[in-house]
């Protein structure tokens, strides 16, 4: 069984991925490496309606699953079948 803070950041994960998706189907790829998204995790937190803590734990397991790499404005996805998985999960 999840703590219910585990359960926060699973829910939060999902969100965030699925928003991650949505903005890279709405940018498309960069020319060069994997597609960038730019964009801070505050303007990720007030569009989702999330803290920043919050998102910025969420990022953290996406970054340890090594799905994303975050630099200070811009979030790079190196593994989009690991974020659609990520984006899908659900907390039953």
């Amino acid at each position: 069984m999840l703590k219910h803070g585990a359960a926060q950041v699973r829910a939060a994960r999902t969100r965030v991925a699925s928003f991650m998706l949505e903005m890279h189907g709405n940018l498309g790829s960069c020319a060069k490496g994997g597609p960038e998204l730019p964009i801070s995790r505050s303007d990720i937190a007030d569009y989702l309606g999330l803290t920043t803590e919050t998102v910025c734990r969420a990022l953290a397991e996406l970054r340890q699953r090594r799905v994303i790499r975050v630099e200070r404005s811009r979030i790079e996805i190196l593994d989009q079948t690991g974020l659609e998985r990520a984006g899908s999960d659900h907390v039953h």
